[in-house]
Protein backbone atom coordinates (compact mmCIF):
# COMPACT_ATOMS: atom_id res chain seq x y z
CA UNK A 1 0.00 0.00 0.00
CA UNK A 2 2.37 2.12 0.77
CA UNK A 3 4.58 2.06 -2.94
CA UNK A 4 1.11 2.49 -4.34
CA UNK A 5 0.67 5.79 -1.78
CA UNK A 6 4.38 6.54 -3.13
CA UNK A 7 3.75 5.87 -6.81
CA UNK A 8 0.71 8.33 -6.47
CA UNK A 9 2.32 10.90 -5.49
CA UNK A 10 4.88 10.81 -7.94
CA UNK A 11 5.67 14.36 -10.15
CA UNK A 12 6.16 12.11 -12.92
CA UNK A 13 2.47 10.88 -13.22
CA UNK A 14 0.26 13.76 -12.46
CA UNK A 15 1.12 15.26 -16.54
CA UNK A 16 -0.61 12.00 -17.54
CA UNK A 17 -2.91 11.44 -14.46
CA UNK A 18 -5.00 15.10 -15.24
CA UNK A 19 -4.74 14.14 -19.56
CA UNK A 20 -6.59 11.07 -18.92
CA UNK A 21 -8.96 13.22 -16.32
CA UNK A 22 -9.75 15.59 -18.84
CA UNK A 23 -10.44 12.80 -21.33
CA UNK A 24 -12.67 11.07 -19.14
CA UNK A 25 -14.62 14.60 -18.72
CA UNK A 26 -13.41 15.12 -14.84
CA UNK A 27 -13.69 18.36 -14.34
CA UNK A 28 -9.93 20.41 -13.73
CA UNK A 29 -10.13 20.79 -9.54
CA UNK A 30 -10.70 24.94 -8.47
CA UNK A 31 -7.85 24.21 -5.58
CA UNK A 32 -4.79 23.75 -6.24
CA UNK A 33 -2.06 22.16 -4.35
CA UNK A 34 1.36 21.22 -4.32
CA UNK A 35 3.35 18.21 -1.86
CA UNK A 36 6.24 19.95 -0.10
CA UNK A 37 7.51 16.69 2.07
CA UNK A 38 6.89 12.73 1.42
CA UNK A 39 3.62 10.46 2.32
CA UNK A 40 3.68 10.75 5.85
CA UNK A 41 1.93 7.07 6.96
CA UNK A 42 1.83 7.46 10.90
CA UNK A 43 -0.99 9.08 12.50
CA UNK A 44 -1.22 12.71 12.57
CA UNK A 45 -2.58 16.35 13.61
CA UNK A 46 -2.55 19.13 11.30
CA UNK A 47 -2.83 22.77 13.45
CA UNK A 48 -3.52 25.99 11.55
CA UNK A 49 -1.99 29.00 13.53
CA UNK A 50 -2.78 32.20 12.25
CA UNK A 51 -2.08 36.11 13.57
CA UNK A 52 -3.97 39.03 11.24
CA UNK A 53 -2.75 38.17 7.53
CA UNK A 54 -0.06 35.53 8.94
CA UNK A 55 -0.24 31.93 8.85
CA UNK A 56 0.96 28.72 9.66
CA UNK A 57 0.34 25.10 9.13
CA UNK A 58 2.36 22.05 11.41
CA UNK A 59 1.48 18.69 11.25
CA UNK A 60 2.63 16.93 14.20
CA UNK A 61 3.23 12.78 14.23
CA UNK A 62 3.71 10.25 16.25
CA UNK A 63 6.79 8.29 14.21
CA UNK A 64 8.96 7.89 17.30
CA UNK A 65 6.26 6.53 19.59
CA UNK A 66 6.48 8.96 22.37
CA UNK A 67 3.99 11.18 21.57
CA UNK A 68 3.66 13.92 19.09
CA UNK A 69 6.25 15.42 16.83
CA UNK A 70 6.62 18.11 14.22
CA UNK A 71 6.47 16.40 10.82
CA UNK A 72 5.87 19.44 8.60
CA UNK A 73 5.53 23.14 9.30
CA UNK A 74 5.07 25.26 6.67
CA UNK A 75 4.11 29.23 6.42
CA UNK A 76 0.88 30.19 3.95
CA UNK A 77 2.00 33.61 3.74
CA UNK A 78 4.01 34.77 0.90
Amino acid sequence: MRTLLRVGWSRALSGPAALVARLLGVPRPRVRWKAYDRPYFGSAVATLTHHGRAATVTIEGTADGKGLSPALRYDLTP
